[in-house]
């Protein structure tokens, strides 16, 4: 079942979600566009660059998020204008997984 369908049957109006799913967060997103479109806020979101299914890209999951109304950011709160970028510098370039926050609007504001 996807994430909307889910939601859907259990008559949920989640406003957090958390993904660590591997590669796969493409995947969640898609099969949740209504759910993260119309009642999600925020999103604590690990990503797996390396790992990504079908050879689609760290930019494919930006472009997703923002369609959503999400923007990105750092886990303490510092925005993220491009997320491959962010991922590929430093320390970051070197883990399998980073952890970032996606949210609508401004967090804490």
């Amino acid at each position: 079942a996807t994430l909307d369908e889910f939601v859907e049957r259990h008559e949920l109006m989640p406003d957090f979600v958390k993904i660590d799913v591997e590669g796969m967060e493409l995947e969640v997103l898609r099969g949740g566009a209504k759910t993260f479109s119309e009642s999600v806020d925020a999103i604590m979101l690990e990503v797996h660059p390396q790992m990504l299914m079908h050879g689609e890209t760290v930019r494919d999951l930006q472009a997703m998020l923002s369609g959503y109304g999400f923007r990105t950011f750092t886990l303490d709160f510092a925005p993220i204008a491009d997320l491959s970028s962010h991922l590929t510098s430093g320390r970051r370039a070197l883990s399998p997984a980073t952890n970032v926050v996606c949210a609508k609007g401004r967090p804490g504001g």
